[in-house]
């Protein structure tokens, strides 16, 4: 009798459970397991000032970011000093976490937010 990839037994009677990784009574464990593992690689836009701490929260969450920028350049709200800055903002997040900042073209800024996804350019 097959009781399913999480039953206490196989289909011979005998306890397998050295050879899965979660635990038979609770396979929530192994799903929380992956999902901790999960970065999500999500598309922000960076429009005005207020926008740097909802991306630098992104990034500290584990998340990929990649930053579109047009909105704060074309806006004419802001000078390029500020768009500097807010850059090194977002920049100092990523080595924080031991990630990086790069940019791609002229409209995008991509950030990963740690060591284990690095950016070739």
């Amino acid at each position: 009798m097959n009781m399913g990839l999480w039953s206490s037994r196989n289909d011979s009677g005998e306890n397998p459970s050295k050879d899965i990784d979660a635990p038979a009574g609770n396979p929530m464990l192994f799903s929380n397991q992956l999902k901790q593992r999960t970065t999500m690689i999500k598309k922000l836009s960076l429009g005005t000032l207020s926008d740097i701490a909802s991306i630098k929260e992104e990034i500290s969450s584990g998340n990929m970011a990649i930053i579109d920028v047009a909105q704060f350049v074309t806006s004419g709200e802001f000078s390029i000093l500020e768009l500097k800055r807010a850059i090194e903002q977002i920049r100092g997040t990523c080595k924080q976490l031991g990630g990086m900042l790069a940019r791609l073209g002229d409209r995008y800024l991509i950030a990963t937010p740690h060591e284990q996804l690095r950016l070739s350019l």
